[in-house]
């Protein structure tokens, strides 16, 4: 069984994914049927400040940066805070985006993190898809 130490930088497709997804609301805001009722101009503008607000703030907030110990087994270590977690087989692969969902050892609520790909290095993206992967493949037995 190998351990393998991974770096957890803050990501650049993160930012650009959040972009994309506040304009999209934006724009889904202001493409309603005009006149629907008399103030839906001051209701859209409201819904538009209230997203410009929230979106700035995640834009604002730093990424996920944390060093992690992995293994084969899907164990997951978080280093500074030294509590240990496992890869489950709901975590998802794709080509710039790894879903991955740890379930406490100890028991708990799961967490859910987004890793980009360029939030790692290229071995360590294919290491984590390759354990995932793995986990997928023995929780579908």
């Amino acid at each position: 069984m190998s351990k393998y130490r991974i770096s957890l930088s803050p990501s650049r497709h993160c930012q650009i994914f959040q972009l994309v997804s506040a304009s999209v609301l934006l724009v889904s805001v202001w493409c309603w049927r005009t006149e629907l009722f008399a103030t839906q101009w001051l209701l859209q503008l409201l819904l538009s400040l209230f997203i410009v607000v929230v979106m700035a703030k995640y834009i604002r907030r730093p990424g996920l940066q944390a060093n992690v110990s992995v293994d084969d087994n899907g164990e997951w270590i978080w280093l500074e805070q030294q509590t240990v977690s496992v890869i489950t087989s709901a975590s998802r692969v794709s080509a710039w985006l790894l879903w991955v969902c740890l379930r406490p050892q100890m028991g708990g609520k799961a967490q859910w993190i987004w890793i980009f790909q360029d939030a790692v290095s290229e071995a360590d993206y294919r290491r984590l898809a390759r354990i995932i992967i793995r986990m997928q493949q023995k929780g579908e037995r």
